[in-house]
Protein backbone atom coordinates (compact mmCIF):
# COMPACT_ATOMS: atom_id res chain seq x y z
CA UNK A 1 0.00 0.00 0.00
CA UNK A 2 1.34 3.43 -0.94
CA UNK A 3 2.61 5.73 1.81
CA UNK A 4 2.60 9.53 1.46
CA UNK A 5 5.12 11.38 3.62
CA UNK A 6 5.48 15.12 4.22
CA UNK A 7 9.18 15.90 4.59
CA UNK A 8 9.99 19.35 5.99
CA UNK A 9 12.85 21.20 4.32
CA UNK A 10 14.79 24.26 5.53
CA UNK A 11 17.15 26.50 3.63
CA UNK A 12 20.00 24.58 5.30
CA UNK A 13 21.13 22.54 2.32
CA UNK A 14 23.60 20.67 4.50
CA UNK A 15 20.85 18.96 6.51
CA UNK A 16 20.23 15.63 4.78
CA UNK A 17 19.67 13.31 7.74
CA UNK A 18 15.95 12.86 7.14
CA UNK A 19 16.35 12.16 3.40
CA UNK A 20 19.13 9.66 4.08
CA UNK A 21 16.99 8.03 6.76
CA UNK A 22 13.97 7.31 4.57
CA UNK A 23 16.29 6.26 1.74
CA UNK A 24 17.92 3.71 4.02
CA UNK A 25 14.75 2.63 5.84
CA UNK A 26 12.51 1.82 2.86
CA UNK A 27 13.34 -0.98 0.45
CA UNK A 28 10.10 -0.73 -1.56
CA UNK A 29 10.60 2.87 -2.64
CA UNK A 30 8.04 2.62 -5.45
CA UNK A 31 5.40 2.46 -2.69
CA UNK A 32 6.47 5.78 -1.16
CA UNK A 33 5.40 9.29 -2.19
CA UNK A 34 7.20 12.29 -0.71
CA UNK A 35 6.08 15.90 -0.57
CA UNK A 36 8.99 18.24 0.21
CA UNK A 37 7.57 21.14 2.19
CA UNK A 38 9.24 24.42 3.10
CA UNK A 39 7.94 27.34 5.12
CA UNK A 40 9.80 30.42 3.87
CA UNK A 41 9.96 33.85 5.55
CA UNK A 42 7.17 36.34 4.97
CA UNK A 43 9.40 38.18 2.50
CA UNK A 44 9.43 35.11 0.24
CA UNK A 45 8.04 35.94 -3.21
CA UNK A 46 5.65 33.21 -4.34
CA UNK A 47 5.07 35.09 -7.59
CA UNK A 48 1.27 34.99 -7.30
CA UNK A 49 -1.20 35.81 -4.60
CA UNK A 50 -2.85 33.12 -2.48
CA UNK A 51 -5.70 32.79 -5.00
CA UNK A 52 -3.39 32.35 -7.97
CA UNK A 53 -3.86 35.91 -9.22
CA UNK A 54 -1.45 38.60 -10.30
CA UNK A 55 2.01 38.86 -8.74
CA UNK A 56 2.17 40.68 -5.44
CA UNK A 57 4.36 43.76 -5.05
CA UNK A 58 7.99 42.80 -4.78
CA UNK A 59 9.65 42.85 -1.38
CA UNK A 60 13.30 43.93 -1.37
CA UNK A 61 15.45 40.81 -1.56
CA UNK A 62 12.45 38.55 -2.19
CA UNK A 63 14.08 36.89 -5.19
CA UNK A 64 17.00 35.87 -2.98
CA UNK A 65 14.61 34.09 -0.60
CA UNK A 66 12.79 32.48 -3.53
CA UNK A 67 15.97 31.07 -5.06
CA UNK A 68 17.33 29.95 -1.70
CA UNK A 69 14.26 27.94 -0.71
CA UNK A 70 13.58 26.54 -4.18
CA UNK A 71 17.21 25.40 -4.37
CA UNK A 72 16.82 23.57 -1.05
CA UNK A 73 13.77 21.75 -2.42
CA UNK A 74 15.59 20.82 -5.64
CA UNK A 75 18.59 19.52 -3.69
CA UNK A 76 16.45 17.27 -1.49
CA UNK A 77 14.59 16.05 -4.57
CA UNK A 78 17.87 15.13 -6.27
CA UNK A 79 19.04 13.30 -3.15
CA UNK A 80 15.83 11.26 -2.95
CA UNK A 81 16.04 10.33 -6.63
CA UNK A 82 19.65 9.20 -6.17
CA UNK A 83 18.51 7.11 -3.22
CA UNK A 84 16.04 5.27 -5.47
CA UNK A 85 12.72 7.11 -5.06
CA UNK A 86 10.71 7.64 -8.23
CA UNK A 87 10.89 11.08 -9.82
CA UNK A 88 7.14 11.30 -10.33
CA UNK A 89 6.54 10.34 -6.70
CA UNK A 90 8.31 13.45 -5.38
CA UNK A 91 6.70 16.89 -5.28
CA UNK A 92 7.86 20.18 -3.82
CA UNK A 93 5.90 22.90 -2.09
CA UNK A 94 7.13 26.22 -0.72
CA UNK A 95 4.77 28.58 1.09
CA UNK A 96 5.20 32.01 2.63
CA UNK A 97 4.96 31.79 6.41
CA UNK A 98 1.57 32.79 7.75
CA UNK A 99 1.60 31.87 11.44
CA UNK A 100 5.11 30.53 12.03
CA UNK A 101 7.04 27.47 10.91
CA UNK A 102 5.61 24.92 13.34
CA UNK A 103 2.05 26.18 13.02
CA UNK A 104 2.21 26.18 9.21
CA UNK A 105 3.54 22.62 9.21
CA UNK A 106 0.66 21.55 11.47
CA UNK A 107 -1.88 23.12 9.12
CA UNK A 108 -0.32 21.47 6.07
CA UNK A 109 -0.20 18.12 7.87
CA UNK A 110 -3.91 18.34 8.63
CA UNK A 111 -4.89 19.58 5.18
CA UNK A 112 -2.77 17.14 3.18
CA UNK A 113 -3.88 13.94 4.99
CA UNK A 114 -0.31 12.64 4.97
CA UNK A 115 0.53 9.25 6.45
CA UNK A 116 3.33 10.90 8.46
CA UNK A 117 4.96 14.30 8.85
CA UNK A 118 8.74 14.16 9.13
CA UNK A 119 10.24 16.91 11.27
CA UNK A 120 13.86 17.48 10.41
CA UNK A 121 16.45 18.58 12.96
CA UNK A 122 16.00 22.29 12.23
CA UNK A 123 12.26 22.01 12.89
CA UNK A 124 12.73 20.23 16.20
CA UNK A 125 15.02 23.06 17.31
CA UNK A 126 12.18 25.54 16.71
CA UNK A 127 9.74 23.84 19.08
CA UNK A 128 10.67 25.92 22.10
CA UNK A 129 10.58 29.19 20.13
CA UNK A 130 7.05 29.20 18.69
CA UNK A 131 4.67 29.66 21.59
CA UNK A 132 4.63 33.44 21.92
CA UNK A 133 1.44 34.67 20.24
CA UNK A 134 -2.24 34.03 20.82
CA UNK A 135 -2.46 32.72 17.24
CA UNK A 136 0.23 30.15 18.05
CA UNK A 137 -1.54 29.01 21.19
CA UNK A 138 -4.87 28.75 19.41
CA UNK A 139 -3.51 26.63 16.57
CA UNK A 140 -1.37 24.43 18.80
CA UNK A 141 -4.32 23.62 21.05
CA UNK A 142 -5.88 21.61 18.22
CA UNK A 143 -5.39 17.86 18.17
CA UNK A 144 -2.41 16.64 16.18
CA UNK A 145 -4.17 14.02 14.08
CA UNK A 146 -1.20 12.72 12.10
CA UNK A 147 1.87 10.69 13.12
CA UNK A 148 5.10 12.66 13.48
CA UNK A 149 8.60 11.36 12.75
CA UNK A 150 11.39 13.29 14.45
CA UNK A 151 14.92 13.08 13.02
CA UNK A 152 17.92 14.56 14.79
CA UNK A 153 21.07 12.67 13.89
CA UNK A 154 19.90 9.18 12.86
CA UNK A 155 22.54 6.57 12.19
CA UNK A 156 21.98 5.54 8.60
CA UNK A 157 21.75 1.81 7.89
CA UNK A 158 20.09 0.76 11.12
CA UNK A 159 17.24 -1.73 11.02
CA UNK A 160 14.20 -2.68 13.09
CA UNK A 161 11.54 -0.91 15.15
CA UNK A 162 11.03 -0.77 18.92
CA UNK A 163 7.27 -0.40 19.33
CA UNK A 164 6.51 0.78 22.87
CA UNK A 165 3.00 -0.07 24.03
CA UNK A 166 0.76 0.14 27.08
CA UNK A 167 -3.01 -0.08 27.60
CA UNK A 168 -3.77 3.39 26.18
CA UNK A 169 -5.52 3.61 22.83
CA UNK A 170 -2.67 5.80 21.61
CA UNK A 171 -0.45 2.72 21.77
CA UNK A 172 -2.83 0.85 19.51
CA UNK A 173 -2.84 3.79 17.08
CA UNK A 174 0.95 3.84 16.86
CA UNK A 175 0.92 0.04 16.45
CA UNK A 176 -1.52 0.52 13.57
CA UNK A 177 0.82 3.12 12.05
CA UNK A 178 3.85 0.84 12.35
CA UNK A 179 1.94 -2.01 10.71
CA UNK A 180 0.85 0.25 7.84
CA UNK A 181 4.34 1.64 7.20
CA UNK A 182 6.11 -1.72 7.43
CA UNK A 183 3.88 -3.56 4.99
CA UNK A 184 6.23 -5.39 2.63
CA UNK A 185 9.34 -4.10 4.42
CA UNK A 186 10.53 -7.53 5.51
CA UNK A 187 14.04 -6.30 6.35
CA UNK A 188 12.74 -4.82 9.60
CA UNK A 189 11.76 -6.78 12.68
CA UNK A 190 9.42 -5.30 15.27
CA UNK A 191 9.91 -5.62 19.02
CA UNK A 192 6.71 -5.10 21.02
CA UNK A 193 8.06 -3.49 24.18
CA UNK A 194 6.17 -2.98 27.42
CA UNK A 195 7.49 -1.55 30.69
CA UNK A 196 5.65 -3.18 33.57
CA UNK A 197 5.54 -0.66 36.42
CA UNK A 198 3.24 -2.85 38.48
CA UNK A 199 0.37 -0.40 38.10
CA UNK A 200 -1.16 -1.38 34.77
CA UNK A 201 -3.20 -4.09 33.11
CA UNK A 202 -2.01 -7.54 32.09
CA UNK A 203 1.07 -6.96 29.88
CA UNK A 204 0.36 -10.04 27.78
CA UNK A 205 -3.08 -8.75 26.81
CA UNK A 206 -1.54 -5.43 25.75
CA UNK A 207 1.08 -7.11 23.59
CA UNK A 208 -1.52 -9.42 22.03
CA UNK A 209 -3.65 -6.45 20.98
CA UNK A 210 -0.68 -4.66 19.44
CA UNK A 211 0.47 -7.84 17.69
CA UNK A 212 -2.96 -8.23 16.11
CA UNK A 213 -2.76 -4.65 14.79
CA UNK A 214 0.48 -5.54 13.03
CA UNK A 215 -0.81 -8.83 11.67
CA UNK A 216 -3.88 -7.07 10.27
CA UNK A 217 -1.45 -5.44 7.81
CA UNK A 218 0.10 -8.75 6.84
CA UNK A 219 3.16 -8.50 9.08
CA UNK A 220 4.18 -12.14 9.66
CA UNK A 221 4.63 -13.41 13.20
CA UNK A 222 8.24 -14.21 12.38
CA UNK A 223 8.92 -10.45 12.20
CA UNK A 224 7.43 -9.75 15.64
CA UNK A 225 8.75 -10.50 19.12
CA UNK A 226 7.62 -9.56 22.62
CA UNK A 227 9.74 -7.97 25.33
CA UNK A 228 8.49 -7.08 28.83
CA UNK A 229 10.72 -5.43 31.44
CA UNK A 230 9.91 -4.43 35.01
CA UNK A 231 10.87 -0.90 35.95
CA UNK A 232 9.57 2.26 37.62
CA UNK A 233 11.02 4.49 34.89
CA UNK A 234 9.47 4.05 31.45
CA UNK A 235 11.71 6.55 29.57
CA UNK A 236 14.90 5.09 31.06
CA UNK A 237 13.85 1.55 30.16
CA UNK A 238 13.05 2.60 26.60
CA UNK A 239 16.43 4.28 26.31
CA UNK A 240 18.30 1.24 27.60
CA UNK A 241 16.57 -1.09 25.16
CA UNK A 242 16.98 1.39 22.30
CA UNK A 243 20.72 1.60 22.92
CA UNK A 244 21.25 -2.13 23.36
CA UNK A 245 19.10 -3.04 20.35
CA UNK A 246 20.43 -0.28 18.03
CA UNK A 247 16.97 0.18 16.51
CA UNK A 248 16.32 2.43 13.53
CA UNK A 249 13.01 3.63 15.01
CA UNK A 250 11.43 4.06 18.43
CA UNK A 251 7.62 4.23 18.10
CA UNK A 252 5.61 5.72 20.98
CA UNK A 253 1.94 6.57 21.43
CA UNK A 254 0.72 9.55 23.41
CA UNK A 255 -2.65 9.52 25.14
CA UNK A 256 -5.08 12.16 23.84
CA UNK A 257 -6.34 12.59 27.39
CA UNK A 258 -3.13 14.54 28.00
CA UNK A 259 -2.76 18.21 26.84
CA UNK A 260 -3.20 18.35 23.08
CA UNK A 261 -0.94 21.19 21.96
CA UNK A 262 2.23 20.29 20.10
CA UNK A 263 4.40 21.77 22.83
CA UNK A 264 2.62 19.81 25.56
CA UNK A 265 2.60 16.67 23.42
CA UNK A 266 6.26 16.70 22.39
CA UNK A 267 8.17 19.01 24.71
CA UNK A 268 6.29 18.13 27.88
CA UNK A 269 5.54 14.46 27.28
CA UNK A 270 7.30 11.13 27.53
CA UNK A 271 7.86 11.37 23.76
CA UNK A 272 10.26 14.26 24.19
CA UNK A 273 11.81 12.75 27.31
CA UNK A 274 12.68 9.73 25.18
CA UNK A 275 13.87 11.90 22.29
CA UNK A 276 16.17 13.91 24.53
CA UNK A 277 18.00 10.70 25.41
CA UNK A 278 18.31 9.42 21.86
CA UNK A 279 20.28 10.70 18.91
CA UNK A 280 21.00 7.77 16.64
CA UNK A 281 17.44 6.64 15.98
CA UNK A 282 14.22 8.28 14.78
CA UNK A 283 11.18 8.80 17.00
CA UNK A 284 7.73 7.99 15.60
CA UNK A 285 4.99 9.53 17.75
CA UNK A 286 1.21 9.48 17.40
CA UNK A 287 -1.70 10.71 19.52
Amino acid sequence: MEKHLLLTVADDVGSIFEADFIGSFFRNKAEVRVTLFSVAPKSYDEGVDENGGAPEPKVPGAHVHRDKWQNAIHLKRDILIRLGFLDDHITGKVIRSRYGTIEDIILEGKKGLYDAVILARHTVELLDQTFLTSVSREILNHKIDFPVWICRHPEIGRRNVLLCVDEDEASMRIADHVGFVLQGETQHNITLFHVDTGERANPRDILDRARQKLMDYGIPETQIKNLIVQSRSVPRSIREEAVSGAYAVIAVGHDRAQPKGLKEWLVGSMCMKVLEMLNRCVLWASQ
